[in-house]
């Protein structure tokens, strides 16, 4: 089960896709079953599940995971994304955020396979790739997972490239393919055992290289671009540090209740020149 749960996934997700595991052993585990026994009224349950908008408290959350089979780390674990899911403060969501990230660190090092060195190095290769990162995120659109070949142009791949890309993402767990390198099975949110250092510093890097012509080649309708020099005091700049903040906060925060149609780019920088 650890595969399912130790994902960075919305908590909904998870539960969705344990549910569907359980069901294929235990066909009882209907939403009424469920329902009855949290103790919840069915449709609120069904609400639960279809409304983006929708929560269970800590208590009936975990109730509901009791009636899975999930055990007290696993049920804090979600619990715990939950709570990152819901929060408004943008510090709260950065301490849940750190505390989730360093859950799945341990995790994927716990569940064996390759070792710490060997996924280390596996993610290397994806980072010093960013169009790895833009071919990852587009298969969570259903027209691109089901033909991975139309990413090729508005990505500017060959085919080789695209199933170079494919390869690497696969061997980092974040993809499962069927046989043909073009037949997605799964698609997985990327977590990195990689920790804030020169390859992520560099990995951005390259991704800014990749910002410039898509710009340039994108219509005026269709981005928003700002860029401004100017004068103010250490108090005003403070202010902004944390007015930026609130901004990536809020921006995650649509994004997390967004159905995934497109891949965007955000990049937005503040700094000091003298």
């Amino acid at each position: 089960m650890n595969e399912i749960i130790y994902q960075r996934e919305p908590y909904k997700a998870i539960l969705r896709e344990v549910l569907k595991h359980q069901r294929s052993s235990r066909p009882e585990l209907t939403n009424k079953y469920l329902a009855e026994r949290i103790p919840l009224q069915a449709t609120y349950l069904s609400k639960f599940f279809n409304d983006q908008d929708s929560h269970l408290k800590d208590e009936t959350l975990y109730r509901l995971s009791k009636l899975l089979h999930l055990n007290e780390e696993e049920i804090d674990y979600l619990v715990l994304l939950k709570n990152y899911e819901t929060s408004e403060t943008p510090e709260r969501q950065q301490y849940l955020y750190t505390k989730i990230q360093n859950i799945l660190q341990n995790k994927r090092v716990e569940m064996g396979g390759a070792t710490l060195r060997e996924r280390t190095a596996l993610e290397a290769k994806y980072l010093l790739n960013p169009k790895c990162m833009l071919v990852q995120l587009s298969l969570f659109i259903d027209k691109y997972k089901e033909n991975p070949r139309l990413l090729c142009h508005p990505l500017g791949l060959s085919l080789d490239q695209l199933i170079e890309s494919l390869d690497i993402i696969e061997e980092n767990g974040f993809i499962t393919r069927e046989g043909d390198p073009f037949s997605i099975k799964e698609v997985r949110s990327a977590n990195f055992h990689i920790e804030a250092n020169e390859l992520l510093r560099l990995h951005q890097q390259l991704m800014k290289s990749l910002i410039l012509p898509r710009l340039q080649e994108t219509t005026e309708k269709n981005k928003k671009s700002f860029l401004v020099t100017f004068n103010m005091d250490e108090e005003s700049y403070q202010q902004c540090l944390h007015q930026f903040d609130l901004f990536v906060a809020e921006i995650r925060k649509i994004a997390q209740k967004s159905e995934a149609e497109g891949v965007y780019q955000l990049s937005f920088d503040l700094f000091k020149w003298c």
